[in-house]
């Protein structure tokens, strides 16, 4: 087992950046607790939808998704604050916030 220094870059709890030296990029620590929370959410993703239950298996996976996303949202913001340069492109209009719809607009007053 290596025995290197490794540096905390956010210690944020459920969603830890770490640099380690031998790496170019650093690396998110995922709780076991928030890694069992993403394996169970997609389980049942698999089994809604090997049931046909089209709604309750994008339900599941849009909560999947946030849950990724917010921790995707916070490596991307501890990399920018430690100067570290992006390991990937993101498209930032392909969010789950696309999936949330506030209902139909208010017509405006006369």
């Amino acid at each position: 087992m290596k025995k290197d220094a490794l540096k905390i870059l956010s210690d944020e709890a459920g969603k830890n950046v770490v640099h380690l030296p031998e790496c170019r990029f650093p690396g998110i620590v995922i709780q076991g607790d928030t890694f069992h929370d993403l394996y169970s959410r997609t389980m049942k993703i698999a089994t809604s939808l090997q049931a046909s239950s089209e709604a309750d298996a994008f339900q599941e996976v849009t909560r999947l998704a946030e849950q990724l996303e917010s921790i995707l949202d916070h490596y991307e913001a501890t990399l920018k604050n430690n100067y570290f340069k992006m390991p990937y492109k993101r498209d930032r209009e392909n969010t789950t916030s696309r999936f949330h719809h506030s209902g139909e607009e208010e017509p405006a007053s006369s």
